[in-house]
């Protein structure tokens, strides 16, 4: 966390990591994100709002450069993922998890069991 509180942003180029978590820390941190669709793909975040988005090379210097240039904007975003960070915890995730698995059950049993 500390080298992710000293840095101004986190710029992700590579595929999305396991479960998120390097970026769910930099989120937590209350950093801006530049990142690709893919590397953002199942955090419920939103583009211009908690991260920017790029994934060409022309807009991730635009992105990146909005975000040194362009202070008001950088620390809104920086604001607003604190903010989402903040709506997560580990209890509401296993709590999630559980009605998943509940309604999975639920919906297993209600088909009929045949062997291929």
């Amino acid at each position: 966390p500390n080298i992710y509180k000293a840095c101004t942003a986190l710029v992700h180029l590579g595929s999305p990591a396991p479960w998120g978590n390097p970026l769910r820390s930099v989120l937590a941190c209350g950093k801006a994100i530049v990142a690709t669709d893919t590397s953002l793909s199942g955090l419920n975040v939103e583009a211009g709002r908690h991260v920017l988005k790029a994934n060409t090379s022309d807009e991730f210097v635009a992105q990146i450069s909005a975000l040194l240039e362009q202070s008001t904007q950088r620390k809104e975003i920086e604001r607003n993922a604190r903010a989402l960070a903040e709506c997560f915890s580990w209890k509401e995730t296993s709590q999630r998890y559980e009605e998943v698995y509940q309604k999975a059950a639920e919906t297993t049993t209600a088909l009929p069991h045949k062997l291929i």
